[in-house]
């Protein structure tokens, strides 16, 4: 990075944001840290009680005994709570759901002083007083990884609980995984990174999809679709991302999505560094209608709460993203069943928990009216079920628990469910009312139930939702509807099959998994919908506008046309007009995700932090070096996008520009970051795009794995041809079988065509994964070339190992068998060896590290205070700031920084947009001018401001038109290049 670039950072430090909701919406602070300091999870009860965990150890922290859960409860309903109990004292709470006098809790047990590992338990508050009545019963043991907890801390462990009215608790179970996980019943779980179930009772624990990364928490629809934001910083490819979570799914962290996208289920948005945390499906009667489809996801790194409008996309979704709330670092959200809506916020209590940060906010809509929620306990069965069609998700919920756990008469479920007067939601949730009560006895009501075209996709799901009632399941009745015409019911019924059992199916399942997939949705390209001529002169200019209805977001782009590094551009007066007329400044919004070659990204400023100008005049608009893409949310009701593009010139061009740039608009990102570690967008790759042909094929790939059904799909290679033998084809390279490698050996064998069509497969099963034991975690810069993390030698390695040395010749040029063989990591002696681990450390780089590694450096490094004045000038902060109490004060001043911990100085130097100095501030004046700079002096009637250059203004208060926290111009990656020493 040059220098004259790092020259203008400016470091920038801890302030809490100022949080506001769309319009439309009252808010209010509900309790401050000195109730609910560092308050990592919450959850409300229907009735308004509501749970904070609050974790004084943070992500990092080890000493035990800091953490509890308070109970607060409103009263009176005027937004402030007026019981405020201690619940429990628990270690490292990080799940909690409620269930009448039940409180299921995820947190960490202790053992001789440290911490053991993760487990769920319940606790009973049976006369409702806000205090557990004794010591937690354990539902799960061992739900988490001891080894890195205990070694690192909780930053990727097992995290929240969301209990769904399918009567499961749905588990978010981050990358350290879990390792003989055990519920109430004796069945047992490992896994890595993804989402688990269980029942309320401990028992039927299960994985339900894998490969995620540090998944944080789930929000789950009335129909039981899974979403999440999930949680990644590691810019390896993988940002943080929304997904739809589809049982036995393979969601490709992280070895897929980079060279084998076509093997995983893609994201259905990428957006960028960030870290998502808590999700919400919401469906209250008195929140507006246009969230009444939307999933409610928040993320802790861009400090938002962000709304996801879905639209059905066949057997998955699409989604539209919208801000929704501004919290700083918010940590989760739950709402009660009068439509009040909570959300904590650790604002800044750092890695280890802070008792002077954090706290929960409340936001209810415009009107809202407090009604109190039935008790449960005193409805009767038929009072129950009016609930289901209250058109409240969380009253819904609920009345299915009361319903099952008190085991009303099936009979009257029954005819709730075949009365089409009924609503939908409400009719499902019925289902597995009645599925749950009736267990194995339910399986021909729910065969006739599947006849009903409404009812369909639910009453085969509940066929196999519990493999003990699978195992009496009808397989010829599900797959009679692997052709429904409706791709959620086919979705149901391959997964059905493939927990029923019955390998007879296989042959089905295997024209199914052989089906044309294209690896993006065609609506999903990265082809632009303006594209300008290229500029080479910086008297050019072009003008942009664009129509933006039918677009889900805004991504600007400035292509590098020629290749030089003196490509600089700026999007100048960029606009969003709104139905109404009504015009938003551009650069008044924050982006979703911003990806640039080099240089910084400007506001009002070129990407050499200067005042952006045209003809010497200052204007408005965002600076940029190409190859840049900038994405931006769509406000709601725009209409019409319009800037100018124009070339800027750098300080190293000498005041002359030599590039040639192209200005686009699109709808998605057109290409990844131009350099590794730069926020990027890469929405047109194909494991981020939500894609609707690659569905039904992967799930009947994993429903074969799941029956071991090696044998058939061995027949198929050898006998087949058409759909089955491409099915068994695409389906063996997940199968590690030596029949099914003597197959495609023996296949291979009859002609050179064969070879070369399965040499492919074979080499993908050259090697394995390594079983999952928990003594290894993928890390947070995990390589992503695939297709296995961890690959080693199987009972076929042998085989394939002769295929490969006598076929060689057949199988076209040598250079391409060693370059398919290095692609799948097959180590086949004499072409592809297994390299050799020298020995020799990498040094590492901040760069390449996260945030959190370089935290747990710093824990432990004592620091060489003679040579941080060596860095400090290699790094240029002295360009814009003062090192010295004499020094004149530009930018915010680094002689004060005594009172900040390493955690935080580490933040605020490698993520300076988290985290703003309340010195370092935006000034608009009555007259139209807008001043940036730190405040050093102030009094009721003066404030005086300096500059970057600590030039002083004095400026009369009265003269203050609005106060902002100013814009944050360091650059995300100034201390990329330092080893973890020098920082």
């Amino acid at each position: 990075m040059k220098s004259n670039t790092l020259l203008t950072a400016i470091c920038t430090f801890a302030s809490a944001l100022i949080s506001y909701a769309s319009e439309g919406f009252d808010q209010s602070l509900y309790s401050d840290s000195s109730i609910t300091p560092s308050p990592a999870v919450i959850a409300a009860a229907p009735s308004g009680e509501v749970f904070v965990g609050i974790d004084m150890q943070g992500s990092l922290g080890k000493k035990v005994g800091k953490g509890k859960i308070v109970r607060l409860v409103d009263t009176n309903a005027d937004g402030t709570p007026d019981k405020i109990t201690q619940f429990t004292e628990i270690n490292n709470p990080r799940g909690i759901t409620v269930l009448g006098d039940q409180v299921f809790v995820l947190h960490t047990v202790v053992k001789g002083g440290e911490y053991e590992n993760q487990q769920l338990s319940v606790f009973l508050d049976r006369n409702f007083d806000g205090v557990a009545d004794g010591p937690a019963q354990s539902l799960v043991t061992n739900i988490g990884n001891s080894k890195f907890i205990q070694s690192r801390g909780l930053d990727h462990c097992t995290n929240n609980i969301r209990f769904a009215g399918d009567g499961w608790i749905y588990i978010a179970v981050g990358d350290f995984g879990m390792v003989n996980a055990e519920g109430t019943d004796g069945r047992k779980l490992t896994m890595h990174g993804g989402v688990a179930r269980v029942r309320p009772d401990g028992s039927g624990l299960e994985m339900y999809m894998k490969n995620t990364r540090n998944v944080y928490d789930v929000a789950i629809d009335p129909e039981m679709n899974l979403f999440t934001r999930e949680n990644t910083n590691d810019g390896i490819g993988w940002w943080v991302r929304s997904s739809h979570y589809i049982q036995s799914g393979d969601y490709g962290y992280p070895s897929l999505y980079t060279n084998f996208p076509e093997d995983m289920i893609p994201a259905m948005g990428e957006y960028g560094a960030g870290s998502g945390v808590g999700a919400l499906y919401l469906e209250e009667p008195q929140w507006p209608e246009n969230l009444k489809n939307s999933v409610l996801l928040a993320d802790w790194g861009h400090n938002k709460v962000y709304s996801h409008e879905l639209s059905p996309l066949g057997a998955t979704f699409s989604n539209k993203v919208k801000e929704f709330l501004n919290l700083s670092q918010v940590s989760d959200l739950d709402v009660d069943g009068s439509g009040r809506l909570y959300v904590s916020a650790w604002n800044g209590a750092g890695y280890q928990g802070s008792p002077k940060k954090g706290f929960v906010h409340l936001v209810t809509p415009k009107g809202w009216k407090y009604k109190p929620f039935p008790d449960l306990k005193k409805l009767n069965a038929e009072g129950l079920l009016k609930l289901l069609e209250s058109g409240s998700h969380t009253a819904r919920v609920h009345a299915a628990h009361e319903l099952v756990s008190r085991k009303s008469s099936e009979d009257i479920v029954l005819n709730f469910i075949k009365d089409s007067g009924n609503s939908k939601h409400g009719r499902i949730a019925a289902i597995y009312i009645y599925s749950q009560i009736k267990r194995e006895a339910a399986i021909s009501t729910l065969q006739e139930l599947s006849q009903n075209g409404v009812l369909r996709e639910h009453a085969i799901r509940a066929m196999a939702d519990d493999l003990a009632i699978a195992k009496v399941a009808d397989s010829e009745v599900v797959s009679q509807f692997l052709s429904d015409p409706n791709p959620r019911v086919q979705a149901a019924a391959v997964i059905a099959l493939g927990r029923i059992g019955d390998k007879a199916v296989a042959q089905k399942l295997l024209s199914i998994a052989a089906a044309k997939t294209t690896l993006s949705s065609a609506k999903a390209t990265g082809k632009p919908v303006f594209k300008s001529k290229p500029l080479s002169k910086i008297s050019d200019s072009r003008s942009v506008k664009v129509n933006l209805k039918g677009l889900s977001q805004l991504v600007l782009i400035v292509d590098q046309v020629d290749h030089n590094k003196y490509d600089q551009a700026a999007w100048i007066d960029p606009v969003i007009i709104l139905e109404n007329g009504k015009k938003i400044d551009l650069t008044t919004l924050e982006p979703l995700s911003v990806s640039l070659d080099r240089g910084l990204f400007g506001v009002n400023q070129d990407c050499e932090g200067k005042p952006l100008t045209v003809k010497g005049k200052a204007v408005k608009g965002i600076g940029v070096h190409a190859q840049a893409e900038v994405v931006y949310a769509i406000p709601e009701g725009g209409v019409m996008f319009t800037a100018t593009g124009v070339l800027t010139a750098g300080s190293k061009g000498k005041g002359k520009h030599k590039g040639k740039v192209a200005f686009w608009v699109s709808e998605f990102a057109s290409k990844p970051a131009a350099q590794a570690g730069y926020i990027a967008a890469n929405a047109a790759n194909p494991h981020s795009v939500p894609n609707e042909s690659i569905i039904l094929p992967h799930l009947a790939q994993k429903a074969l794995v799941s029956l071991k059904a090696d044998e058939m799909i061995a027949e198929a290679i050898l006998s087949g041809e058409g759909d089955t033998y491409e099915g068994a084809l695409i389906t063996a390279k997940f199968m590690h079988s030596v029949k099914v490698v003597d197959a495609l050996i023996e296949k291979a064998s009859i002609n050179e065509t064969n070879a070369q069509k399965i040499a492919p497969i074979l080499a993908r099963l050259h090697q394995q994964e390594k079983a999952y034991d928990g003594q290894t975690w993928w890390g947070t810069r995990p390589s992503p070339d695939g297709p296995y993390f961890t690959p080693v030698s199987w009972k076929g390695s042998e085989m394939i190992d002769q295929f490969f040395s006598s076929k060689l010749s057949s199988l076209g040029k040598e250079s391409d068998v060693i370059a398919l063989l290095k692609k799948n990591k097959a180590y086949v002696p004499g072409l592809n060896p297994r390299p050799k681990d020298n020995g020799e450390a990498k040094v590492a780089k901040i760069g390449s590290t996260g945030i959190e590694d370089v935290v747990l450096f710093m824990e432990k490094y004592k620091g060489k205070p003679n040579k941080g004045a060596q860095v400090i000038a290699k790094v240029g902060c002295v360009g814009c700031h003062n090192i010295d109490k004499a020094g004149v004060v530009k930018a915010p001043d680094l002689a004060k920084l005594g009172h900040m911990s390493y955690a935080d100085l580490t933040e605020a130097i490698i993520k300076p947009g988290a985290t703003i100095a309340p010195t370092w501030v935006t000034l608009s004046l009555q007259d139209g001018q807008v001043l940036t700079g730190t405040i050093v002096k102030e009094d009721p009637n003066e404030v005086t401001l300096h500059n970057i250059a600590g030039i002083p203004t004095v400026i009369k208060v009265a003269d203050i038109k609005t106060r902002e926290p100013g814009l944050n111009m360091m650059s995300l990656h100034l201390t990329d290049s330092l080893t973890l020493p020098e920082f």
